[in-house]
Order: structure tokens, then C-alpha cells, then sequence
């Protein structure tokens, strides 16, 4: 879009940024923090479907950022039997969890909901290591605030 019009576009949301054979060869094109104004990303399947990278200026790793997200874990342990058969990438239920995520904010927007705010640490470690930790509140999604920057670790559950 830059490349036509000489301008940058004013968002982009990436929805758990893939990683395979989106980062490697020589046609590798990943999102970066500067393919628009604000550009922000929901991490929600890193390391098997989507990435550990931080790709944007406000990255957010919803649940830790991997799997499984809540409501995928029967369907996600599945999966990694089936991968272990035949030796092909799994976690698609919590890699589609971003897109759900990412909707649920615009439902809770259109109700106004106090539900977009959420406590985030600034830290993957600390988020792990406490179930309790918010050094800040922020809101993701569709009404995550241009200027918001960062790596954010968060739950979520919809």
C-alpha cells in the first residue's frame, strides 16, 4: 500500500503472527513495526503456528502467548499425537484463538465494556512465575490505543 500511494496506512493488527515458511527462504515477508502508523500484534500459538518475535510496537502474548489457549486443550493435546505420527505442524486451534480474541475486544467496544482493560506484566518470566502479576493496565484489540508500546503478557479468555 506505502508503495503505491507513498503513504503508510494507519493500522495494521497482526492475528499470531505465523512463523513457518513465513520467516524463512527467500520469499520470507513478515509484518514488521513499520509497515504502518501502529501496527500491534496478538501472539497466541508462538512457537508452533506463530512466532516468539516481537514484530510490532505493541506486542501482546495473550495466555503467555502459546499453547494451549483456553478452550483448545483436548484439541490441541490431540493434535501433538498427530504430530508426533506424522510429523506435521500442529496448535491450529490456538492459533485461530487470535482471531477470536481479537473480535471478542470489538464486541466488548460496541458494549462499552469495562473488560478492555486488562493487568499486563512487562515480562514473559514474571508472568509465568505469578499468576498475579499487573505492572500496567492495557487494553488490546481493536481499541488498543495508537502509542501503545511494548511486550505484554496477559490472559484472556472469552
Amino acid at each position: 500500500m506505502q508503495e503505491i500511494h507513498d503513504q503508510k496506512i494507519q493500522r495494521v493488527t497482526a492475528l499470531d503472527p505465523a512463523g513457518p515458511e513465513f520467516y524463512t527462504g527467500i520469499l520470507a515477508r513478515k509484518i514488521t513495526k513499520d509497515d504502518a502508523q501502529y501496527v500491534d500484534a496478538i501472539h497466541t500459538n508462538a512457537g508452533q503456528l506463530g512466532i516468539w518475535q516481537n514484530v510490532a510496537q505493541a506486542d501482546f502474548y495473550v495466555n503467555g502467548g502459546s499453547g494451549p489457549q483456553p478452550g483448545c486443550i483436548g484439541f490441541d493435546s490431540l493434535q501433538k499425537v498427530v504430530k508426533s505420527v506424522t510429523g506435521t505442524v500442529s496448535g491450529s486451534c490456538s492459533h485461530q484463538m487470535a482471531t477470536k480474541f481479537y473480535a471478542r475486544t470489538i464486541l466488548d467496544g460496541i458494549r462499552r465494556s469495562d473488560d478492555l482493560k486488562i493487568c499486563s506484566c512487562n515480562s514473559g518470566t514474571k508472568y509465568k512465575l505469578t499468576s498475579s502479576c499487573c505492572d500496567q493496565m492495557v487494553i488490546f484489540g481493536e481499541y488498543s490505543p495508537p502509542g501503545t508500546n511494548g511486550t505484554q503478557y496477559m490472559k484472556y479468555e472469552i
